[in-house]
């Protein structure tokens, strides 16, 4: 029996992991190889990045490139998917490139690309913890807050191409600035450089905190293990902005429930990762204060980590190529 082995790739706006995964009733990961994007040198130095990764995850799998029956790539932005085509990759500048068939010139392998986070909700909703339901929604709480859809089975786009993006439903038309230029969306809210703002202003008011900052990186990001670091350790100044942060997002999904009726919602993301244990049953709760009484949404923690998105996209590309 032939074996059905695929080439899932996430790339995102700081690293490119391509995987050969065999699928079946279960997956194996065959190799993995992982590289950083370095979106600083431009379309063409991201895509030969993408196809050096591609080409050494092959490589180390040991797997003659004729038995690869396509390639599925999970891509940041918003992805025109019967084309091919990245219509805005703003974290990489890239704007209406048809990377499909650049790909297939290069690998002779059939080529599927879709939005990332898509593709990590289909990956949990095929292999893991949506797994046996038919409607799911995404939720990917992190640098931004991340949304997908899959209804009866199917990811769905929208006609334009981003449907699913929990992280600019409005909460408040004269809220913060979104970085989507909009107002008050969750995003603004509740995402990592929101709560990075949220602590440092908190801080220059004069209070307290463990964490540290400096006028070279008062603008960065911070990372969620050191937001994960502070909360554990009982920090009161990021305890309160994470709780308040639980509740926006409880909210948001609250409404993605209400308008979308799906039977599982999956939570992940690197805000999720190292504190679910904690803020799982905060944000369940807030969700359900919100719900359509009726509503049964079954509240799951994201299984696949890395994996999700290579997972998610190989199983399309190869349902695409069958």
């Amino acid at each position: 029996m032939a074996k059905n082995l695929v080439v899932g790739v996430d790339v995102g706006g700081t690293k490119i992991l391509s995987c050969v995964i065999e699928l079946g009733d279960k997956f194996k990961i065959l190799s993995r190889v992982k590289k950083k994007t370095k979106p600083e040198l431009g379309l063409e130095g991201v895509l030969e990045r993408i196809n050096q990764t591609i080409t050494e995850s092959i490589q180390e799998s040991k797997i003659n490139k004729k038995q690869i029956k396509a390639i599925g790539m999970g891509f940041p932005g918003t992805v025109d998917q019967a084309k091919g085509e990245v219509l805005m990759a703003a974290n990489l500048g890239w704007k209406n490139f048809l990377l499909r068939p650049v790909l297939e010139k290069a690998f002779k392998i059939p080529v599927l690309v879709i939005n990332d986070v898509n593709a990590g909700t289909y990956g949990e909703q095929q292999y893991g913890a949506a797994r046996g339901f038919r409607d799911v929604a995404g939720v990917f709480w992190g640098t931004g807050v991340g949304g997908g859809l899959v209804i009866d089975g199917r990811v769905i786009e929208g006609a334009w191409h981003s449907a699913g993006e929990i992280g600019h439903i409005c909460l408040n038309p004269d809220g913060p600035r979104c970085a989507c230029g909009n107002n008050g969306c969750l995003e603004a809210y509740t995402g990592k450089a929101a709560l990075t703002n949220q602590i440092y202003q908190e801080m220059k008011n004069g209070r307290p905190c463990s964490l540290e900052f400096s006028e070279e990186n008062e603008q960065v990001t911070l990372k969620s293990s050191l937001i994960s670091s502070a909360y554990l350790a009982g920090d009161p100044l990021v305890k309160e902005v994470v709780h308040q942060a639980t509740r926006y997002l409880g909210v948001g999904m609250a409404n993605i429930v209400n308008l979308l009726n799906p039977q599982c919602l999956v939570l992940g993301g690197g805000m999720i990762e190292s504190m679910h244990k904690t803020l799982a049953p905060m944000i369940d709760e807030h969700m359900r204060r919100h719900l359509f009484p009726s509503t049964n949404v079954e509240l799951r923690i994201a299984g696949l980590g890395d994996y999700a998105v290579v997972i998610g996209a190989g199983v399309l590309a190869l349902a695409e190529g069958k």
